[in-house]
């Protein structure tokens, strides 16, 4: 490191505005972030419904899986919509803000976690 990139970081670290400490998210990223986080939320209640209610082969507990996704994606629109109703102007926004990546996370963390207390119901 040169002394221009230690100066550089000085007045990063100790300038007008902390970047550090300071976290300015807008409504819509703070929606995003809630979103993905309920989607492992679903994961793991979703894994637990699969394990307890279906077998490894059967095809249904996979709906079964989702359909518990899509019920507790259903039942957060309405929270997060009282939540967010004055902060962001669409009301459609709040419905589709975080949908892709609520269904990925929870398809990845749903295969984990049902991988996981799958093992852990048959270990003897």
């Amino acid at each position: 490191m040169g002394a221009e990139t230690i100066c550089q970081l000085d007045i990063l670290f100790k300038g007008e505005q902390n970047y550090i400490t300071k976290i300015d998210m807008t409504p819509v990223v703070q929606l995003y972030i809630i979103r993905v986080v309920l989607g492992l939320v679903a994961a793991a209640l979703s894994a637990v419904v699969a394990v307890l209610l279906g077998n490894m082969t059967d095809l249904s507990t996979l709906f079964n899986s989702f359909t518990v996704a899509l019920v507790v994606y259903l039942l957060t629109y309405y929270i997060l919509k009282a939540m967010f109703k004055t902060k962001i102007e669409k009301q459609s926004k709040i419905l589709s803000t975080g949908i892709g990546m609520y269904f990925f996370a929870w398809i990845a963390f749903f295969v984990l976690f049902y991988t996981i207390i799958y093992q852990l119901t048959l270990a003897p």
